[in-house]
């Protein structure tokens, strides 16, 4: 039974602000409590907008919650059932995993469609009780709220501030003040608030709510009046940049230019595919459609969409992969498709199954992005099979080009991170800025919760990187492949110090890494083409140098050990430390003396071989300047017996280091003394 009565309550609870049922539309505690949002509390009960409860009463002074605040606002936009199957597509699942009532999924999920509220914020409702049972609930501010109408009424943020007067004005959030000042001049929030003050930090009660909604209503009323629907043709005038408040167009249908308020809901297509505001340019043929407002001045009013004709205009964003490359006469020729689609964007192979080969010139003020560098009208670093995302303008020469090499380390720092990619297998996305270029990478769903190896204080994995970190990964072009994405390479990063002891420090984590007593690295080492380095690299050298590493762990109290290295900024020359080549198929020569300073760990005496001479056992040539300190070897007895006897010279298969010490072979198990 306690059951049965707490589930009425949560349905009832649901209906208290839900269009659609019918309960009395004369509250007696409106009289009393809330006389003042009387008219738009009847009003909007009329309608069939808000309801009261069950007894009767309205309850005025109870506050609203985050569920029946979509629901309110997605009434006041009307939605067509187009745009609600299109939302409930695009983020149904997103909104049922933070527990949103089922109800409530259907509004929640529209105001994320149309962007009114963000994923975040049903994040943060999460993380604040706003979807608990009514007992356990918690509210959203009046800060919050002021935000979702103003965007649902299109207002501007960046409203006049002086026109706020509340006594609390200075504890109001920046975020929140532009928006409330666009709701006062609408005359839906009053300039003085209640008492004096707006109290943005408390929730909203159901009287103001029902009376902004009210006011809302009749603000979108009179502005369906005042606004009209044009559409014309024309030019645009000058190039449109990022962030743009107007464009300047010639029109056809007139002498002198016009201006147009463009926003963030501006759609820009060209042939049916979405562009951005930044691909329109000089001397492009557009259709603008636009909301009539009456300005007194040559501004026509606010474009709503913005359709590229120009015959000449090949899309906003045409992707493709370089074919051949031609430097020195500014020409590149692509593989590219016109007809971009999400799997595109996720490519990890240059094969496309269908597409078009153009040759292009660059135009004079080319811009070429290269993983974070940029190069004017120079296609020197692009290489063949490198992805492309160009823009082409009416001369068909190529304006501005973003480089995505298919195998590539980058670091950056993250500026922007999503979890709602729109793509399936790749939810995540991060985007780093590197030289005030900002690229896209995509996160598969298979390392979303994998470490990122970088300098962080604290851990993170790929789905909780923030925005200020400063990650260093692997891309196979716009996807993360993390850390071991290449070839037997584990680690990448920069060398930050090292130590004559045997250790490299990568991006500040610690590995173990063979070095002679010079200080030279025994192991394999690489340049940026793959090419083995002659002759042993000096450790020292490589302070400040990219690096991928291949390694073994040791066990979890121990550094993992290199085994090979590959220099990835490095492509010959100076700059690295190498000593002379090492030399193998050789053999040292010498004379057995005995040291009865030396004992093994099994008692028995230490034999040495004093090296004289070094030869080349291919040619039997004397190999001079090798031998460059006096060389010894230890023997035990059992080694011994296989020699002569002491004062007779013998000969010691093996091989040389870049110093030129000599190193026995293995099958005779010894080892060189050092200080002897």
């Amino acid at each position: 039974m306690k059951k049965t009565k707490k589930a009425a309550s949560l349905v009832l609870a649901a209906l208290l602000l839900v269009p659609g049922a019918a309960f009395a539309k004369s509250f007696p505690d409106v009289q009393t409590n809330a006389v003042w949002a009387k008219a738009s509390i009847e009003k909007l009960a009329d309608r069939g907008i808000i309801n009261g409860y069950n007894d009767g009463n309205y309850y005025p002074g109870k506050y609203v919650s985050f569920e029946e605040t979509a629901s309110l606002l997605k009434g006041l936009l009307n939605p067509t059932q187009d745009e609600i199957r299109k939302a409930k597509s695009q983020y149904d699942d997103i909104v049922r995993k933070y527990g949103v009532s089922t109800w409530a999924i259907e509004p929640i999920s529209y105001m994320l469609y149309k962007e009114i509220m963000s994923e975040n914020d049903l994040k943060k409702a999460e993380a604040s009780n706003y979807f608990k049972t009514r007992e356990d609930r918690a509210y959203p501010e009046r800060n919050a709220i002021t935000i979702y109408y103003a965007k649902a009424l299109g207002l501007s943020a960046n409203g006049d501030q002086n026109l706020l007067k509340h006594t609390d004005k200075s504890d109001i959030p920046s975020a929140t003040r532009g928006y409330l000042a666009s709701l006062v001049k609408a005359d839906i929030f009053a300039a003085t608030g209640s008492n004096g003050k707006f109290e943005g930090r408390r929730p909203i009660r159901r009287s103001e709510m029902a009376f902004i909604t009210d006011k809302s209503y009749e603000y979108a009323k009179g502005k369906t009046k005042v606004e009209s629907e044009v559409t014309t043709n024309g030019r645009v005038m000058t190039d449109v940049s990022e962030g743009a408040t107007t464009i300047l167009v010639k029109l056809d249908s007139r002498s002198n230019a016009a201006i147009f308020t463009v926003n963030e809901k501006t759609k820009v297509e060209c042939k049916g595919y979405t562009a951005k505001l930044q691909d329109l340019y000089k001397d492009l043929q557009v259709k603008v459609t636009y909301k009539t407002e009456d300005t007194g001045s040559d501004n026509l009013g606010t474009a709503t969409k913005i359709e590229i004709i120009d015959s000449n205009y090949q899309g906003s964003k045409i992707v493709g992969y370089a074919r051949n490359v031609n430097a020195s006469y500014g020409r590149i020729t692509i593989d590219y498709r016109k007809n971009y689609s999400n799997s595109d964007e996720v490519a990890t192979s240059s094969y496309l199954s269908s597409y078009d080969t153009q040759e292009y010139v660059l135009a004079r003020d080319a811009k070429i992005y290269r993983v974070g560098d940029v190069y004017n009208n120079n296609l020197v670093n692009v290489q063949n099979g490198d992805r492309i995302e160009y823009k082409l303008n009416s001369a068909k020469e190529i304006t501005e080009a973003y480089v995505y090499p298919r195998n590539a380390k980058i670091t950056g720092e993250v500026v922007e991170t999503s979890s709602n990619s729109g793509i399936s297998g790749y939810a995540n996305y991060v985007v780093l800025m590197q030289n005030g270029t900002k690229f896209k990478f995509y996160i598969p769903d298979s390392m979303k919760d994998k470490p990122v190896y970088s300098s962080f204080a604290v851990s993170r994995t790929y789905s909780t990187l923030s925005k200020g970190d400063k990650p260093t990964f692997d891309i196979n072009y716009k996807v993360i492949v993390g850390e071991n994405g290449y070839g037997n390479y584990d680690r990448r990063g920069r060398v930050t110090n090292y130590s004559d002891y045997g250790r490299i420090y990568v991006d500040n984590y610690e590995y173990q890494i063979p070095v002679d007593r010079d200080g030279y690295i025994t192991c394999p080492v690489y340049d940026k083409n793959n090419a083995q380095i002659n002759g042993y690299v000096k450790l020292s050298s490589i302070l400040g140098y990219n690096v991928s590493l291949s390694v073994r762990n040791n066990g979890s109290s121990n550094a993992p050990s290199v085994y090979s290295l590959k220099i990835e900024d490095y492509y010959g020359g100076s700059g690295i430390q190498s000593g002379r080549y090492s030399r193998s198929n050789v053999r040292a020569e010498g004379t057995i003396t005995i040291d009865s300073n030396y004992m093994d760990n099994y008692g028995r005496r230490l034999y040495k071989v004093s090296l004289t001479t070094l030869i080349d056992s291919l040619n039997g040539n004397i190999l001079n300047n090798y031998l460059n300190y006096e060389g010894y070897v230890k023997l035990t007895d059992y080694d011994y017996n296989r020699w002569t006897n002491i004062g007779n010279r013998v000969s010691i298969p093996g091989s040389t280091d870049s110093s030129g010490n000599f190193l026995p072979d293995s099958i005779y198990d010894i080892s060189r003394y050092r200080n002897w």
